[in-house]
């Protein structure tokens, strides 16, 4: 019996769940703020022409997109608001592809603003930008004035500020914030971002210091523990995984990290205790499929089958 329909499943349920820290680490190479931006001249999908310079006067705020990506759809989602927001005499909503994105017409229908093509990468390549989806505002000179990468905690509010400013005007009332949590390391965003582009060795090399730090956070070990084993290192993935465990003991969502680690060390009974463990939380789509996983090596081809329709059905009930 083939269980190739597991693995089909593999994008849908591994959608990126935790939520991304502001970082201080600027996400345009070679760009700083306040410098000019470099022009470009793209086409739409419809072939009509768009340059920045004739854009001169207005507040431009583009944002770098893969349509089917998760935090992409939420910086749309927000660039909608914000476009209906301000007039199109005072402020130039765009976003930016590759032409060769799958699903984008389904997901920029109705937008409400040009999407442009970047068949070359020129305007990513001359922006110096590397993560996406990454978000850059401009000021009516078209210097930069604020620019983040994927869709961290309080992003919006801090883009209304940032035209609000640009236009001259008082910031946006910003919606209360919750109590301050305790503050998570600078780098975290950044590797979370790193991490969520498929790039899991930079992710450590941006961990380094503060995994160097006498007691790392949880959240670095897990994220460190990730990029790991993506990296094919399970033994240094697996201490990670047991130091975030000795932190944070009965965590569900370190019990689910620790489960797909004693699945690959051949650990079975253990794993599986973690992973229905973790399937008890609100990650219960992932740690079901993980647990599908774990059938699969043991060659338990029905009780994979059954965890992993366990699995769709959890991810598309939430």
């Amino acid at each position: 019996m083939s269980l190739r329909p597991g693995l089909l499943l593999l994008a849908l349920l591994l959608v990126p769940s935790l939520g991304l820290s502001t970082t201080s680490a600027f996400p345009l190479r070679g760009l700083d703020l306040g410098a000019a931006a470099p022009g470009f001249e793209l086409q739409d999908a419809k072939g009509r022409s768009h340059a920045l310079s004739a854009l001169r006067g207005k507040v431009v705020v583009l944002a770098y997109v893969r349509p089917d990506q998760d935090y992409s759809a939420k910086v749309l989602g927000a660039l909608t608001r914000l476009r209906r927001r301000y007039p199109e005499a005072e402020v130039a909503v765009l976003g930016v592809r590759r032409p060769d994105e799958p699903g984008a017409s389904a997901v920029e229908a109705g937008l409400g603003f040009p999407v442009l093509l970047d068949p070359e990468r020129s305007l990513y390549a001359a922006w110096g930008l590397f993560v996406l989806p990454t978000t850059v505002v401009l000021d009516p000179k078209h210097r930069v004035v604020f620019a983040v990468s994927t869709f961290p905690e309080g992003m919006e509010d801090d883009l209304l500020a940032s035209v609000d400013e640009s236009l001259g005007r008082p910031r946006s009332a910003a919606k209360p914030k919750k109590a301050a949590a305790p503050a998570a390391p600078p780098e975290i965003g950044m590797a979370r971002g790193l991490m969520a582009s498929g790039r899991p060795a930079e992710v450590l090399d941006v961990l380094r210091p503060v995994l160097a730090a006498p007691s790392a956070p949880v959240d670095v070990l897990l994220l460190a523990s990730e990029a790991s084993l993506a990296l094919g290192k399970v033994p240094e993935a697996a201490a990670r995984a047991e130091a975030a465990e000795r932190a944070e003991p009965g965590s569900l969502r370190v019990a689910l990290l620790l489960g797909r680690v004693r699945t690959l060390q051949g650990r079975y009974q253990e794993a599986e205790a973690l992973l229905k463990k973790a399937a008890m939380g609100p990650e219960s789509g992932q740690a079901r499929y993980r647990l599908g996983q774990l059938h699969e090596r043991q060659g338990r081809k029905d009780a994979a089958l059954e965890e992993y329709r366990a699995a769709l059905e959890a991810s598309l009930g939430r």
